[in-house]
């Protein structure tokens, strides 16, 4: 994703700071903006969100995983936080489901495994039609979770 990624304008990811240490690809999100977090650290999380508000305010897209974290079957429960953010900034969200990438690279695992992954975009959501950020995030995980039943 992100060596794709590299390559297109105006598109960012948040991603975990070790991604960043990985030879190669971390050169790679480094030199594409890519947006490093460190898990646990609130200061790293709140300045990862301010970075995230500068580019969409660029009209850039950032891609948030609403879980922050992979590789679990089915969907979890999300964070808050970027919902907020998308009903300050006032952007609309694209909820897109990833089918099978847990077999492909396990949690815990730096190995991957051949295989097939399916990928759905869903339509968009607009957070100026919610007054709160709690039921935006709630419509957009059962919207998520409908498309992966």
């Amino acid at each position: 994703v992100f060596l794709f990624l590299a390559n297109v304008r105006g598109v960012r990811v948040v991603a975990k700071d070790m991604l960043f240490r990985v030879p190669g690809l971390g050169f790679i999100m480094k030199m594409s903006h890519q947006i490093p977090v460190v898990r646990g650290d609130m200061d790293s999380y709140v300045r990862s969100l301010e970075t995230v508000k500068e580019y969409l305010q660029d009209n850039e897209t950032v891609l948030i995983f609403p879980e922050m974290t992979r590789g679990f079957e089915g969907l979890q429960e999300f964070r808050l936080a970027p919902f907020k953010v998308a009903k300050e900034i006032g952007v609309g969200i694209l909820p897109i489901v990833i089918r099978g990438s847990e077999k492909i690279w396990p949690r815990n695992k730096m190995r991957l495994t051949p295989g097939l992954v399916d990928v759905r975009s869903l339509p968009e959501i607009s957070a100026a039609e919610f007054k709160r950020s709690e039921d935006l995030c709630r419509t957009v995980h059962t919207t998520m979770l409908k498309e992966l039943q």
